[in-house]
């Protein structure tokens, strides 16, 4: 026979199961404030190379540098469902470039000089006719210090001058016999190198460095075959073309005054 005590603590047992089974949660599904809470799936994007891709989630942003072109994306969760927003943003970088045309501008540094005249064949005398012409084709004077004009046998240097800017020097060997035949003076006399009739190269330097060169009937010795170049009696050598080889020479009659 069963216990009235028994019957009472069995009677407890089973009133407090039913209790704790009342407040177990539910295990079917997961509810909070009436939305469905679900997962973004990622969204994978493929970008072509030489793009600048920008990924911005959740107000984060992550930086890929490359050239040109961003793409965006933003994830955003409302109530049940998730949305993807992506745009693209094309930016154009500008190349500018600057090409020197050389073509037809002779670019020379300071202190280029040139010849531009040669009269080594005179009509008279020619230690007392000779006559060169150079030319400073910058826009600044330069002082002649250091300069000097060399042929195969010697060097001479120039006296203390300075030649003005685009400007011409006549230099001469005598000025005298200069003056008698052109009814003008030079600029600089005392010359001291003969120019031969029968081929002769001049060298102009600074400080050892060459700034110019001419020859004629191919130097002495035909030393420079391909300056041929000559004149006849009293003509001069004259520069008429901007390059530095013979073709840029051609015969004329002699005008040293007209510098």
């Amino acid at each position: 026979m069963i216990s009235r005590e028994s019957i009472i603590i069995v009677s407890i047992l089973l009133i407090a199961g039913y209790f704790l089974s009342l407040n177990q949660p539910p295990t079917a599904r997961i509810l909070e404030n009436n939305l469905e809470i679900t997962e973004s799936t990622p969204v994978t994007t493929t970008v072509p190379q030489n793009t600048q891709i920008t990924t911005v989630v959740e107000n984060q942003e992550e930086v890929q540098p490359e050239n040109n072109i961003i793409v965006t994306s933003t994830t955003t969760r409302k109530g049940t469902s998730t949305t993807q927003e992506s745009s693209i943003v094309t930016t154009t970088t500008e190349e500018t470039s600057t090409t020197l045309d050389t073509t037809s501008t002779t670019l020379v540094s300071k202190s280029n000089l040139f010849f531009v005249e040669i009269y080594y064949d005179t009509a008279g005398d020619d230690n007392n006719e000779e006559y060169i012409v150079i030319h400073n084709p910058n826009s600044e004077a330069v002082n002649l210090d250091g300069f000097s004009i060399s042929d195969n046998s010697g060097s001479w240097s120039f006296p203390n001058t300075v030649i003005n800017a685009q400007d011409y020097l006549v230099i001469a060997r005598d000025a005298a016999g200069f003056s008698v035949l052109f009814n003008c003076q030079p600029d600089i006399d005392g010359f001291t190198r003969g120019l031969n009739n029968d081929g002769d190269q001049l060298s102009l330097s600074k400080d050892g460095q060459e700034k110019d060169f001419v020859a004629w009937e191919k130097g002495v010795a035909d030393a420079y075959p391909d300056w041929g170049i000559k004149t006849g009696n009293g003509k001069v050598l004259k520069k008429t073309g901007s390059g530095n080889s013979a073709s840029d020479w051609s015969e004329a009659d002699p005008d040293p005054c007209g510098y």
